[in-house]
């Protein structure tokens, strides 16, 4: 509505109003996608915060190959063009390192996007373990953004980094966290928790 009142007390032609518009409601749903929400994050230091918002793909024990080189939990989270695409520590922990991938561009929800796609992996010490997050570029997104540096300490739901429009994010957590969500769920980094580790 103020908008259009906006428009109208410029008086803009009607030519002036179809070059105008366009650019407008781009700008708008830029505002919106780069949106970065205040959070309250869920306590509990025995509770794994997803790190990012979007629905979950996967929830499985398998072979992580680089750089782990372990069997971990891996949790795989899709963000649409819709979610908010700040990414949160899921654990409070110290930075062992982040090393760029590149790679495809694959849809982010196919299986191969997870070893061929663009990527950040960020290997993240914590009191459990060795935790590994990476953030998947898709065939929209082509751009990661991580701005944790190597020894960095980084707290519980801190914000770390962003991927531009839709994507994915892996979490492989020490094998003996137990899920807590299962595929088709639905998160948000920092409140809700995707895994526990039962002994705290």
């Amino acid at each position: 509505m103020t908008f259009s009142l906006f428009l109208l007390g410029w008086n803009l032609s009607p030519i002036t109003l179809a070059f105008c518009l366009p650019l407008g409601i781009a700008a708008a749903w830029c505002f919106y996608f780069f949106r970065d929400p205040k959070r309250t994050i869920l306590k509990g230091d025995h509770l794994v915060l997803s790190p990012c918002d979007g629905k979950v793909m996967e929830v499985e024990v398998v072979q992580e190959n680089s750089p782990l080189k372990e069997e971990a939990l891996r949790i795989s989270v899709f963000l649409s063009i819709f979610d908010v695409h700040v990414q949160r520590a899921p654990m409070a922990g110290k930075v062992r390192g982040v090393e760029h991938q590149p790679g495809r561009f694959h849809l982010a929800f196919q299986e191969k996007a997870a070893e061929e796609n663009e990527r950040i992996d960020m290997l993240l010490e914590t009191p459990q373990g060795s935790v590994l997050i990476k953030q998947i570029a898709g065939a929209v997104a082509r751009r990661c953004v991580n701005t944790a540096k190597k020894d960095q300490l980084l707290a519980r739901g801190e914000r770390f980094g962003m991927i531009r429009f839709g994507s994915r994010v892996d979490l492989f957590l020490p094998p003996q966290a137990k899920p807590l969500v299962k595929r088709g769920d639905r998160v948000r980094a920092a409140v809700n928790a995707v895994a526990q580790f039962e002994d705290g």
